[in-house]
């Protein structure tokens, strides 16, 4: 009774602060004037269809009065597609009652999980970051992602991620994480979030309590992590602690149970009062904004019900909403909210506590009523995101075994690889791995033969790769998630100086162990690729350190 009474006037001192916010008075005039409905609508953070403004895309800013848009790689096709499209989103919410513009956001965490168009710079992902140890570049990797953002029309990137990816067999984190270690990916964490600050980008940190340590996807179902206390403390909720008494202004939740801190209840984080409100609000103090993960994941749709789940996420305490269904789930969301308050179950207060927080994250990032944003010109923010990931591909590219050679003037070279378009933009209009490493070493007089894979390479192109290495000087094999199908290929080359070098995954290497010239790319953006190549002509050595543990011999540790 002690315990709960402390909590309950913790919440009440958090929501003191709150109330007596910094939210400028033009917005504390809108707020006093809103109506329930409008409320409600700032509460949402909606997908919207298309390219361009369509009927759907209207009823969501006009109709729901939704108070921000998420987008995706389909929403953007090129530079000034994208541009007119932000731009005709802003326009068409400054024509409504409160003249509020939209948080635009976007899932940019550089690597695997890109949104830019063609013709904009996917930087390397978290780990590569993670890889290179410097906090510095990281900073300026997410300054740059940032400034891109902008220029497009996106003010909010739903990143960085901060899961510790501590589960080699993580089907969904991997890559994205910074890596295994909780303190290297804190710091990295804090690096990009101000890196995203100094480019006047929000940032929401994810997935909160942590999703990597989990073997379960939150697409397609629901995630359990059954550490104690201490050791989520330790591990998982320490990056977090970290970014948000950092500064961090906004925080997506994952649908992952963690019955260690809801006291055994069987709900995802996204509907537990215990880890959202006590956890987050009265014990850390965190004031800024809660936003869930998309709610109609099979982890929530699945097990609680949209309608229901809607309405036990805000009780949990959270924010903001975010769905990427369709406009019939969206329309669903906001009367579920609406319904409960009229109700009784949720009071009129507790909405005005969110749409302040939220409201405030727009005044930060300098969105005024009635007022278009500023773009900043997309190609001079590329060409200097240019040359800033290129210098992300080189301080992380990791080398773990060096007891052979590498590529020697005169080398005929054979290239096996398990191709794939390149990450990110450039990877929409077909420029590949394999085309791209291929262009390096030609352009540096290299002679190369190539040999496309597939993922799980037959016996066939095995015996076919085996063939071809005996008229080569030297064998590159790139690897992609390795099975022993792709390790298959590596064996069979026994009496030609090989190189082997995993594109993605850092576990590759356990599948064929006695290579003696490795490398590790984390991702095939073309800043790595090309850096790649770099290294392996001896122009550039590789700095990289391993950010995760893949065996006791290859562990790094990090100390700040």
């Amino acid at each position: 009774m002690k315990k709960r009474l402390i909590t309950v006037m913790v919440i009440f001192f958090v929501t003191m602060v709150i109330s007596a916010s910094s939210l400028p008075m033009e917005y504390q005039k809108i707020l006093k004037e809103m109506t329930l409905e409008e409320k409600v609508g700032q509460m949402l953070l909606l997908g919207v269809p298309g390219t361009s403004i369509n009927s759907t895309a209207k009823a969501i800013v006009t109709e729901l009065k939704a108070g921000g848009v998420v987008l995706f790689a389909a929403n953007l096709t090129s530079i000034s597609q994208a541009t007119n499209f932000t731009s005709q989103l802003q326009e068409e919410t400054l024509k409504t009652k409160l003249k509020i513009p939209l948080l635009i956001t976007a899932d940019e965490e550089g690597g695997l999980v890109s949104r830019l168009p063609l013709g904009m710079v996917t930087m390397p992902g978290n780990m590569a970051l993670g890889a290179s140890r410097n906090e510095h570049l990281a900073a300026k990797a997410y300054y740059h992602t940032g400034r891109q953002l902008r220029a497009l029309g996106i003010n909010m990137n739903l990143a960085p991620v901060l899961d510790v990816n501590n589960n080699p067999n993580n089907p969904v984190i991997g890559l994205r994480s910074f890596g295994s270690d909780p303190l290297l990916v804190g710091n990295m964490g804090l690096a990009a979030i101000s890196g995203l600050k100094d480019a006047q980008v929000g940032s929401i940190v994810k997935h909160f309590p942590g999703h990597g340590d989990t073997g379960i996807d939150s697409h397609y179902a629901l995630p359990i992590v059954t550490k104690s206390q201490k050791e989520l403390k330790e591990m998982e909720l320490a990056p977090f602690q970290k970014a948000l008494a950092g500064g961090a202004k906004a925080v997506m939740t994952a649908h992952i149970e963690f019955p260690a801190l809801t006291g055994g209840k069987k709900v995802p984080a996204t509907l537990s009062s215990e880890i959202l409100t006590d956890l987050l609000r009265a014990n850390w103090g965190y004031t800024g904004v809660i936003s869930t993960d998309d709610m109609t994941m099979k982890a929530i749709t699945n097990y609680f019900g949209q309608k229901d789940a809607f309405v036990m996420a805000v009780k949990a305490g959270v924010d903001q909403l975010l769905i990427v269904g369709d406009l019939n789930n969206q329309r669903l969301a906001k009367q579920a909210i609406i319904d409960a308050v009229e109700k009784g179950e949720i009071s009129e207060k507790r909405i005005d506590q969110s749409v302040e927080r939220i409201l405030t994250l727009k005044a930060e990032l300098g969105l005024k009523p009635n007022k278009l944003p500023e773009l900043l010109d997309p190609k001079t923010e590329a060409k200097a995101a240019e040359k800033i990931a290129l210098e992300v591909g080189l301080q992380s590219i990791t080398q773990l075994r060096d007891e052979g050679r590498l590529l020697q003037k005169g080398d005929r070279v054979l290239l096996a690889v398990i191709d794939s378009k390149l990450m990110g933009a450039a990877g929409r209009v077909g420029t590949t791995i394999s085309y791209l490493l291929r262009k390096e070493l030609n352009d540096r007089g290299f002679a190369v033969e190539t040999v496309i894979l597939a993922n799980k390479p037959s016996s066939y192109e095995q015996e076919l790769v085996s063939n071809k290495a005996k008229e080569c000087d030297i064998v590159i094999v790139l690897t992609r998630n390795a099975g022993y199908e792709q390790a298959g290929v590596i064996k069979r080359i026994t009496h030609t100086p090989l190189i082997t070098v995993a594109l993605q995954n850092p576990y590759d290497i356990l599948k064929y162990p006695d290579v003696k010239v490795h490398f590790i790319t984390y991702g095939y953006t073309e800043a790595s690729i090309k850096a790649l190549a770099a290294i392996l002509t001896k122009e550039q050595a590789a700095l990289g350190q391993l950010p995760v543990t893949v065996s006791k011999t290859y562990a790094f540790g990090y100390k700040r």
